[in-house]
C-alpha cells in the first residue's frame, strides 16, 4: 500500500488513461492499471486538508477481491508506521548522530530504537500522555536550569526570568 498523487494517471480500460482525482472511486475501492506500475487496488480516502488515494498492490491474490475493511485495516498499520518513523526521527534523532565507524553507527542506531521502545512503554503504563510530551518537558527543565546557573550571583536579574506556569 502506498498514497500517490491525484494527478497520477490511471487506466479502467485499456488505453484508456485519465488522472485519478477525475476518477468515480466508489467506498469500497476500485480495480485500476497504473501507468508504468500496473494492475492495483485504488482507494480514496477524506483527510480534514482534502481527498488522498493510495493503491494496494496485491500480486498473488489479485486486486479483484480486497473489500473496504482490509483497506482500513491496512491504512490503520501504514498510519502506525508513520508515527513510528515520525517518533524515531523527531524525539530519537535517529537522524542526526555525528559518528562514521560501522559499530557506532550500529549503536546510536540502537540505542535510537531502545530509547523509543522505552517511550512507549511509559506510555502504555499511562505515566505519560503523549510521547513528545517528554522532549518538551525536558527542554523546558533544561532551559530554566540554565537560567538559575547564568543569573547565580545576579538576583536583580532573576527579576526577568520567572519560571513559566501553563494554567
Amino acid at each position: 500500500m502506498f498514497a500517490v498523487k491525484s494527478n497520477r494517471t490511471v487506466s479502467v480500460q485499456k488505453g484508456d488513461y485519465q488522472q485519478m482525482q477525475s476518477l468515480e472511486i466508489p467506498e469500497e475501492g476500485r480495480t485500476v492499471w497504473l501507468r508504468n506500475f500496473g494492475c492495483v487496488r485504488l482507494y480514496r480516502t477524506r483527510l480534514k486538508n482534502g481527498r488522498r488515494h493510495y493503491v494496494v498492490y496485491t500480486p498473488h491474490t489479485g486486486a479483484d477481491h480486497s473489500p473496504r475493511s482490509d483497506f482500513d485495516q491496512l491504512h490503520q498499520h501504514h498510519w502506525a508506521i508513520e508515527e513510528y518513523h515520525r517518533a524515531l526521527k523527531q524525539l530519537c534523532n535517529i537522524e542526526r548522530f555525528q559518528v562514521r565507524g560501522e559499530q557506532q553507527v550500529r549503536n546510536s542506531i540502537f540505542s535510537a530504537v531502545f530509547g523509543d521502545t522505552c517511550l512507549q512503554v511509559m506510555k502504555l503504563s499511562e505515566s505519560l500522555n503523549s510521547i513528545y510530551s517528554v522532549r518538551k518537558d525536558a527542554l523546558k527543565e533544561a532551559t530554566w536550569d540554565f537560567i538559575k546557573s547564568f543569573s547565580e550571583g545576579e538576583e536583580w536579574l532573576r527579576l526577568f526570568f520567572v519560571r513559566a506556569v501553563n494554567v
